[in-house]
Formats: structure tokens, C-alpha cells, sequence
């Protein structure tokens, strides 16, 4: 009998001819200024080495600019960039960008990366990028089967949010690795307790917005898969225990400034940030009032538009447009880099969305044998959907992202059903 695509190639075969398309390109993607604060802020891996005290909070801090990035900041990209400097050689950048300043003059003071030391950092987290689509393999086959598996893959490595967010030294090429590592941990069966706490505390430590994963990962702790045995009450307490304590160490191994204040400190990191938004926020009304986020409506609209509709977003706010904009138009030139962005492609996108969060919820109901991935599924999108609608007050695309390894599973499994159904019925 002959065999299918699917069955005589491997993923691991697919993904390296994507990386290898993916890496191609990483040096038109254009220069990002929050890539400037992560070179800086990677010296962190140095002063540990050196004087660790440097790196621990006190309530005498004076608020100086590296303590303050270290309150705001998740630490797992700059530790990232850190190591990969180690074997090119390679300092932190001596200067962060100034966001008051001008192109001309960050660029004088020394906070625009040179070209080499901004393909380190890259490279420092682009590896990362096969490693998710492997995870996101493997998540979609755990959750539906290897149809679903391939479906998720080829969302994700075609989504122009992906293609241009992840080829920047930031915070997103972590965030969906780790997010797609715990979403299939989640879904597989027998995954020990500390495993996906320490997946769950990976995605954290990649950006904060990914908190929403703790409860479903204490979801899945409450609902074993169908592989495993029943547990008692002790063993449940016990698992739940050993979950909430990987995540509790890993976040605090890795987040040296807890440790000799943890409580204290982690109130000025809550003050910190919600001081931030707020003048974030403040700052977007004076600039451009139509696109400050005010009411939870006009939340998922902004969401939904950055998620489905908007074209990759070079910059964030409009500081350095006319530097910017050749460097952008050069990089959406390439059509797959701006893929479905559009009223037509975001609709569609958009649709099997929604059609597979109808069709889990049916086969939450009738198909018993997928209920408890679908559910997980479901939770972890609405959760995360509901992060965005509950604190997200700035319309910034980067935000979105930690939306798409639940919507590439939803429209995974709308096609995947749809196809399953259409077959059934010839």
C-alpha cells in the first residue's frame, strides 16, 4: 500500500526547510529599539558571575536603569543573549535606547547595535524557532491526532506575526517556544507534575503575560489524561504541590533580584509595572487618542484587529517612521512575509477561529476521547483572550502573540474535523 505525504515525511525534515527559508531572511527584518534594552540588559549574566549583590533588590534602590528593567522585565531573553555572546566574543551593549531622543542622536550616544553584535543577538533566540514548530507538532498530534499536528505547524510557520516578531533579539521567539512546550506537556499523557511546572515557569520567565498558563496547567494536574491511572487525594494534593513549587523555584532561580527581598520586592515590581502602563498609556491618549484601549469592547476589537487583520508591525508607536519606513517596505516587499494580512486573509483566519472553538465545544460533548484536550484547549485560549481584555491597554501587535499557539490549534482543528467529516461522508 502506498503511503500518504504525511506518513513518509518526517516533521523534523519539513521544519529544517523552513528554518532554513527562516533564517534566510533574518537580517531584513528591521531594527527594533527594544532589541537595544535586551544587548543591554543581557550584561546581567555578566555581573551575576562577577558581584551578584549588584542584581538583588532592596528598598534602598535608587531606581536606576538596569533595576528598574529587572521590575519590568521577564529575564529569560536577556539571559539568552548573554550566553550567546559568550562564544562570538561579544560585549552587552554600553547603552540603552532613549525612547525621548532622536534616531540621529541614540545612534550617536552608541545605543544602535552594530551589525554584528545584533545578528548575535538574534541568533541568540532564533534557534528557538524550529524548536517551536516541533513543540507545536507535537501539541496538535497530542490534542487531535497527526493531521492536527501538521495543520498547527503550517499555522504557525506561515503566520507573518511569527515570521517578523520572532527574528528580533525580544521577548516573543522565548515566549512561544515555552508556551508551545507547555501546551503539549499539557495534553500529553503522564507528564510529570514538575515537568510542566517548570514549562509553565519557562513561558513566565519569557514574558509575564504568559501567567495565564499556571491554572491550566492546574487544570490538567486535576484532569490526568486518558493514559493514566486515577489518583487518590493525597496523590492529587502531592501533584499539585510539586507543580506550583517547580514553578515557584524556577521563577526565582531565575530572577536574582527576589532573593534577598523577595515580598518587598515583588511589590515594587507590581508598582513598577502598573506605573508604566498607566504612563504608557497616558502618553498614547496625548499622542493618538483613537488608539488607547479604554473599555474591554474596544480591547477585543484592537485584539482581534492585530491578531487577524493589521500588517506586521515594524515599530510600535510612530517615534521613527521616516527612518523606519524604507527598512519596512524593503521587508513586506516578500509576500510571505505579510501572508493572509488582509480583510480578505484575516477573515478567513478569523472564521476558523471561531468554527473551532464551535467545533470543540461539540466535540467537548461528543467525542469523550478528545474532551480533556479540547477543554484544555478552550481554557487556555479564553484565558489568555481574557488577559488581553482585562489589562492589554495599548494597541501594540507584540502583545498579541502569546494569542497563537491557541489559535493555530482552533484553526488546526477546524480543518482537521472538516476534513475528517468530508471523508466520512463519500
Amino acid at each position: 500500500m502506498n503511503k500518504s505525504w504525511l506518513q513518509r515525511t518526517t516533521p523534523i525534515e519539513v521544519i529544517a526547510l523552513i528554518f532554513i527559508a527562516y533564517f534566510w531572511g533574518i537580517l531584513t527584518v528591521p531594527f527594533h529599539p527594544d532589541e537595544s534594552t535586551q544587548l543591554y540588559m543581557s550584561g546581567d549574566l555578566e555581573r551575576f558571575f562577577t558581584n551578584p549583590a549588584d542584581l538583588f533588590w532592596t528598598p534602598a534602590e535608587n531606581g536606576g536603569l538596569p533595576e528598574r528593567y529587572r521590575l519590568l522585565d521577564a529575564p529569560l531573553t536577556r539571559l539568552l543573549i548573554g550566553l550567546g555572546r559568550i562564544p562570538f566574543g561579544e560585549k552587552p551593549l554600553a547603552t540603552d535606547w532613549d525612547w525621548s531622543k532622536n534616531w540621529a542622536d541614540n545612534v550617536d550616544s552608541g545605543a544602535e547595535p552594530g551589525i554584528h553584535l545584533m545578528l548575535v543577538g538574534r541568533l541568540s533566540v532564533i534557534w528557538l524557532f524550529p524548536l517551536m514548530l516541533w513543540t507545536t507538532y507535537q501539541g496538535g498530534k497530542a490534542a487531535g491526532g497527526q493531521r492536527l499536528g501538521w495543520l498547527t505547524l503550517a499555522f504557525m510557520a506561515t503566520n507573518a506575526l511569527v515570521l517578523l516578531h520572532t527574528r528580533r533579539a525580544m521577548a516573543e521567539s522565548a515566549l512561544l517556544f515555552a508556551t508551545t512546550l507547555f501546551i503539549w506537556l499539557a495534553l500529553r499523557d503522564k507528564t510529570p507534575a514538575w515537568l510542566l511546572g517548570l514549562s509553565a515557569a519557562l513561558a513566565f520567565c519569557a514574558k509575564q503575560s504568559a501567567v495565564v498558563l499556571l491554572p491550566v496547567g492546574l487544570l490538567a494536574m486535576l484532569w490526568p489524561g486518558p493514559g493514566s491511572h486515577r489518583f487518590t487525594l493525597r496523590q492529587q494534593v502531592l501533584r499539585l504541590g510539586t507543580y506550583l513549587a517547580a514553578f515557584t523555584l524556577l521563577v526565582v532561580l531565575f530572577n536574582p533580584w527576589l532573593w534577598r527581598h523577595p515580598i518587598p520586592a515583588v511589590r515594587a515590581a507590581l508598582a513598577a509595572r502598573q506605573e508604566l502602563a498607566a504612563r504608557q498609556t497616558a502618553e498614547m491618549r496625548v499622542a493618538n487618542a483613537d488608539q488607547a484601549l479604554d473599555t474591554p469592547g474596544e480591547r477585543l476589537v484592537g485584539t482581534l484587529a492585530q491578531l487577524y487583520f493589521a500588517p506586521p508591525a515594524i515599530w510600535d508607536v510612530g517615534n521613527y517612521t521616516d527612518t523606519l519606513e524604507r527598512r519596512a517596505d524593503r521587508y513586506l516587499s516578500n509576500p510571505l512575509n505579510k501572508l493572509l494580512r488582509s480583510f480578505i486573509g484575516g477573515g478567513v483566519l478569523l472564521t476558523l477561529t471561531l468554527l473551532g472553538i464551535v467545533l470543540a465545544l461539540v466535540g467537548i460533548i461528543r467525542l469523550p476521547e478528545q474532551r480533556r484536550s479540547l477543554l484544555l484547549i478552550l481554557t487556555g485560549f479564553g484565558l489568555q483572550l481574557g488577559f488581553q481584555i482585562g489589562f492589554v491597554t495599548l494597541p501594540f501587535q507584540r502583545y498579541v502573540i502569546p494569542l497563537l499557539p491557541w489559535t493555530g490549534l482552533l484553526m488546526g482543528y477546524a480543518l482537521a474535523r472538516a476534513i475528517q467529516l468530508g471523508r466520512r461522508r463519500k
